[in-house]
């Protein structure tokens, strides 16, 4: 783990450097840097990890790195190459256009402080081999069972008139759509654990089958992120059962997902692709999978950018007030009058007002931009520290106890901040909250059926 520290460390000095010294001139060199830099800690640490197992394995963190790497880089890597599109282009740089430098080191310093504190949180664990646990996954597909009914009950109600309507998703007040969210987070609460603790490859089958038919209903409806991250956890999951998984049919699968992602966003859109359009979408610059996916995905780097600029005085921060509001909006029904004045809705006001009025357009947000917003460059970097120390301290101890209530922990909220961190904690914080209170109380049941802990056995047992 030391050379990823020193890497890490490096990272965090350079975004310190760019941050408090910002040249906008020299953008493109400085954007160059930075994301070497970051991308070296993220790759020694994805390394520091097959060297841990003998081979790659998606463990819950590494999944949630290259995450945050992604909602936040993607577009400049794609920009670095030369690909990027002219209109991208504006929406990233010209937002805020003299506080490029800052935003992009603002990024550069939160992924690398990030992995710090994961490979610090974590302390060179591995997870023990072949875990089966009959109670956990039992309990575990059921809570994965009522999950995938709520989605599909909303789908059949509601849900199936979105189609090719997603703005109206964000324009049109809609109370059924708690009772999707729900079974939305019961479903990536029970995925994970219900394939790793499971006996029997039938019970793994079934599992699986149940999270395609949720992610298949999410994209119906033009959401795209719950597909992939269920992929991530089953995949995941599937490696510590004892299962090998090519990571060229991992790739495969994954170009195969981007391009369908395509195919959900024109369509959610309104441009369904056939076979007369099929052609201009994957062969035009401006639609290309493989650059549209990437410059969409980076969007998040455009709230740091904006907030770099907005909040550079002290005396703007908010000083904690996002994230208390946030830990409010847990409660049931006190969200509402307290999310028209989170961070993301308020970026999406200043940037894009037309469109956010017509269509409640949002570029997403950044956890790193919610550190800023409230504590500046410094709670970005501890900040971001602290979250991945805390990520890596829960890990640790599945891998030392091999029990549900840590695995499921890290699992389940690897599942929701893998997409959560490119919103506001006001986004996230009611899936984490209650999804840790549903794993306690899992665990809580677990106890009191088999009258013992619930560690699981294992091949050395």
């Amino acid at each position: 783990m030391d050379y990823v520290r020193v890497l890490c460390s490096t990272a965090i000095a350079l975004g310190l450097f760019c941050f408090v010294f910002p040249n906008e001139r020299l953008l493109e060199p400085i954007m160059a840097v930075l994301f070497i830099a970051t991308l070296a800690a993220l790759g020694a640490y994805i390394w520091s990890q097959r060297c841990l197992y003998g081979e790659f394995r998606f463990t819950p963190n590494v999944v949630t790195s290259a995450a945050l790497f992604l909602w936040h880089l993607g577009f400049v890597g794609i920009y670095i190459t030369g690909l990027a599109t002219d209109f991208r282009i504006l929406d990233y740089f010209e937002t805020s256009p003299h506080s490029n430098v800052e935003g992009i080191a603002m990024v550069a310093i939160g992924i690398a402080a990030f992995i710090l504190g994961l490979t610090y949180g974590e302390a060179r664990c591995t997870f023990p081999p072949e875990v089966t646990d009959r109670t956990a996954a039992t309990i575990s597909t059921i809570v994965l069972g009522i999950g995938t009914l709520l989605v599909c009950a909303y789908f059949a109600i509601k849900g199936r008139h979105l189609m090719g309507e997603y703005n109206s998703v964000f324009t049109e007040a809609d109370s059924q759509r708690r009772a999707y969210n729900f079974g939305l987070m019961l479903a990536i609460t029970g995925l994970a654990p219900a394939v790793l603790f499971a006996e029997t490859r039938m019970i793994v089958l079934v599992t699986v089958a149940a999270a395609l038919t949720v992610a298949v209903v999410a994209a119906l409806m033009g959401t795209r992120w719950v597909f992939l991250v269920m992929l991530a956890l089953v995949v995941s999951a599937l490696q510590f059962r004892g299962q090998r998984i090519s990571i060229v049919l991992v790739a495969v699968v994954g170009i195969a997902c981007v391009t369908a992602s395509i195919v959900v966003k024109e369509g959610r859109a309104g441009n369904p692709i056939n076979s007369k359009t099929i052609g201009d979408y994957f062969g035009g610059r401006y639609t290309n999978p493989a650059v549209e996916f990437f410059e969409e995905t980076g969007q998040a780097l455009i709230s740091c950018i904006y907030s770099a600029g907005e909040f550079r005085s002290a005396k703007r921060l908010e000083r904690g007030k996002t994230f208390w509001h946030a830990l409010r909006s847990v409660l049931p029904g006190a969200g509402a009058e307290l999310r028209a004045a989170s961070p993301m809705f308020v970026a999406a006001q200043n940037l894009f007002p037309v469109r956010f009025v017509t269509e409640g357009f949002t570029t997403g947000y950044s956890i790193f931009a919610e550190w800023f917003v409230n504590f500046g460059i410094a709670g970005v970097v501890f900040g971001s520290a602290l979250m991945g120390y805390g990520l890596g301290l829960i890990w640790r101890f599945a891998c030392e106890r091999g029990d549900y209530l840590w695995t499921a922990l890290s699992y389940c909220w690897a599942g929701y901040l893998t997409f959560g961190f490119r919103n506001d904690a006001m986004t996230w914080m009611r899936f984490v909250t209650w999804s840790a209170a549903i794993i306690v109380l899992i665990t809580w049941l677990m106890r009191e059926a088999k009258g013992h802990d619930t560690r699981p056995i294992t091949e050395d047992s």
